[in-house]
């Protein structure tokens, strides 16, 4: 149980014992693999070095998939998320869903060209969001939604809502992975007359759900579109995608509230965590933790992960869309800008990462090189 100092689980073939921290140390032996038995190798040296850096702290529940509900504490929190990644990992053990991972992972590294490709059309482009949201979009369209790419008005789709309008870039990339949009369009990336404006736009964008630019709209209009497919007995889902600057609107938390007030189960909320924002770092604008104790006091089920880790991703979409509570879901994506591009995941951070002209090609064969 969650209040248990020491506790057992075994998930296909991996036995582990997680014990109180602060006095003891994780032990995990597992005849799964040798690829799996040196990721849990390599986990156990980070889980013990965090142990003995922290003095004091409750148990871990391992009757649940992920990590005890402690926070406050940096080096917890990357703890728990550890433990989590860990967990969903030995658990979707088998061929079937290694391969899955392994499509989803080609799909986020598509994503991610794609998006490089029409950075480099137009010389600018909110490239930095792109690639360290790619991850979530690619377990989102190469996963999770349910839609038709022939007809992207269907009425049983899933609807996916840009609220952060400047992820276009991003969000562009997704539809043409998903076959919704033609690849050859991402030439046309911002120029007069294309249907991929650089900000997102409902009347302009096959698969776009709203116009967005305007931050903290997304989460109002998706509780509305919750509620009309609750009344029209519709059992599609609506994703709210957004940012963490929209934390610091307002009318977010207002549709938070609602949401919660109407017991929608049918509304799964997406935030990009990455701690940057127009006039500077997320945290230090407004400051936003405890982020998860805040969402989960407003009546959500709240799950937060590493949202570059896809078999934490693929777990907390899987999460959300099967809980049978009749309550609002938020998943929390910690990303980190850059994402797949080494010299561009380490370039001083703000809301609009600087490429230089000819930095577009070396990041494309930069990210081409890591599938090798």
């Amino acid at each position: 149980s969650s209040s248990s100092n020491n506790a057992s689980k075994v998930l296909d073939g991996v036995s582990l014992k997680l014990t109180t921290l602060g006095s003891t140390t994780l032990s995990i032996t597992s005849d799964y693999s040798e690829k799996m038995t040196a990721n849990l190798n390599s986990f156990i040296t980070a889980f013990n070095a965090a142990n003995s850096t922290m003095k004091t702290m409750g148990a871990y529940n391992a009757g649940t998939k992920t990590a005890g509900a402690l926070q406050g504490n940096s080096i917890l929190r990357d703890a728990q998320m550890q433990t989590h990644n860990l967990i969903y990992d030995t658990k979707v053990g088998g061929s079937s869903t290694y391969q899955r991972l392994s499509d989803i992972a080609q799909c986020a590294y598509r994503i991610r060209r794609y998006a490089l490709r029409m950075g480099e059309v137009q010389g600018q482009g909110y490239i930095g969001q792109a690639l360290g949201y790619a991850d979530v979009l690619a377990v989102a369209y190469g996963h999770a939604l349910n839609f038709h790419p022939e007809d992207p008005q269907w009425d049983g789709r899933d609807r996916f809502l840009l609220s952060h309008g400047h992820y276009a870039i991003a969000f562009y990339a997704a539809l043409i992975e998903a076959k919704i949009i033609s690849e050859e369009e991402l030439e046309t990336y911002g120029s007069d007359d294309s249907r991929l404006p650089m900000s997102g736009m409902a009347s302009y964008t096959p698969g776009m759900e709203m116009s967005g630019g305007s931050l903290g709209q997304g989460l109002p209009i998706a509780v509305g579109m919750a509620l009309a497919l609750r009344h029209k007995n519709n059992p599609a889902f609506v994703y709210n995608s957004m940012s963490d600057g929209e934390l610091d609107e307002g009318s977010t938390w207002e549709g938070a509230m609602a949401a919660a007030h109407h017991g929608l189960g049918n509304l799964i909320c997406i935030v990009d965590i990455n701690n940057q924002q127009a006039d500077g770092p997320s945290s230090k604008v407004l400051g936003f933790e405890p982020l998860a104790d805040k969402w989960a006091s407003f009546g959500w089920h709240v799950q937060r992960v590493d949202g570059n880790h896809l078999p934490a991703v693929l777990r907390a979409f899987d999460t959300a869309r099967q809980l049978t509570e009749a309550k609002p879901r938020v998943i929390l994506c910690d990303t980190l800008m850059g994402k797949g591009v080494p010299f561009l995941e380490t370039r001083e951070k703000n809301h609009f990462i600087r490429v230089d002209p000819p930095e577009w090609q070396q990041a494309l064969q930069v990210l081409d090189a890591s599938q090798n």
